[in-house]
């Protein structure tokens, strides 16, 4: 019960952060385009929210609290996953994968390392479909913004959604 109270508070605290950074004239609503933001922090085109992407992703492998990442710390949820595979072979994948992404070769993954690793330069995605159907259902009063209170009260749409899922769709793709 603790463990699930505490992911629920970082969950949202990760939001309200999420929030406040896609807002950009600070009125507390967002319109579709920082709304755009806010759904799909991951998406290329929105660079602005990959830093806090990075630290985030970095804060949930860092075991020893110095802010990078050894290969035992970034490969220690995806080696141990089941349902991705484990064995010699994988472990040797993920070893070239890390080994790649230390730019400057010190064995460790510093933060512009992380970004870089995740977010390669490609060609960007559009989200705002996807943005305008979340917007259509949490917009209660219609006006084509999202309210601090409209988010808070429409809360499990947010949770469900891809926004809180980037960290595992990182590791469970092959764009590691």
């Amino acid at each position: 019960w603790y463990q699930r109270r505490v992911r629920a508070e970082k969950s949202e605290n990760r939001l309200v952060a999420r929030w406040r950074l896609a807002d950009d004239n600070g009125d507390g609503r967002l319109s579709l385009g920082e709304f755009g933001v806010f759904y799909a922090p991951d998406e290329p085109h929105h660079k602005k929210m990959h830093g806090l992407l990075v630290d985030e992703y970095i804060e949930d492998r860092d075991k020893n609290g110095d802010y990078i990442l050894s290969f035992n710390e970034w490969a220690g949820p995806i080696v141990g996953d089941e349902d991705l595979g484990t064995g010699k072979i994988w472990e040797m994948e993920m070893k070239a994968r890390f080994k790649d992404a230390d730019e400057n070769k010190d064995g460790e993954l510093h933060h512009p390392e992380v970004e870089h690793f995740l977010f390669p330069l490609e060609e960007d995605r559009d989200a705002d479909e996807e943005a305008l159907h979340i917007l259509a259902e949490v917009d209660d009063d219609g006006d084509g913004l999202v309210s601090h209170q409209e988010m808070m009260k429409h809360l499990r749409i947010f949770v469900g959604s891809q926004v809180l899922q980037h960290g595992k769709l990182f590791h469970a793709t092959d764009e590691l």
